[in-house]
């Protein structure tokens, strides 16, 4: 799964209960990098037969990156946890930088790689009135 930066999502966890003693099962979700939980970071689950129930985790995005989710459930002496990398981007990346400068006799201008195309980092520079050399 992507998720855009600015981008509300709900993760479901399916919790599963096999075991006899695993009755009443408490479920945390902690995030790592541009995703921030936006709800209740855990829930609280009782099963009275096995079987399994889903519990939802309200996340946002802020930024761009990879953000680490990690679910822990436990019952008693009964532990899980698992972690998952959720990559956050940007839903409409610069394709195209413009910058304009005038350029007086003698005088120069700088122009920061940086602002190049994010994918590419090329710069490509048009000087009218210039005959190449």
């Amino acid at each position: 799964r992507v998720v855009s930066d600015g981008e509300q999502v709900t993760m479901p966890v399916n919790v599963f209960s096999m075991e006899d003693g695993a009755r009443d099962v408490k479920v945390a979700v902690s995030v790592d990098g541009p995703l921030k939980i936006t709800g209740s970071p855990s829930a609280s689950l009782h099963f009275s037969a096995s079987g399994d129930k889903v519990v939802r985790f309200a996340l946002s995005a802020e930024g761009t990156g990879t953000a680490a989710v990690t679910v822990k459930a436990t019952s008693g002496s009964l532990h899980f946890d698992e972690t998952i990398n959720i990559e956050v981007r940007n839903p409409n990346p610069v394709t195209a930088k413009v910058s304009d400068s005038i350029l007086a006799p003698g005088k120069e201008v700088t122009f920061d790689p940086e602002d190049a195309s994010p994918s590419r980092h090329s710069l490509r520079s048009i000087l009218p009135g210039c005959s190449p050399r």
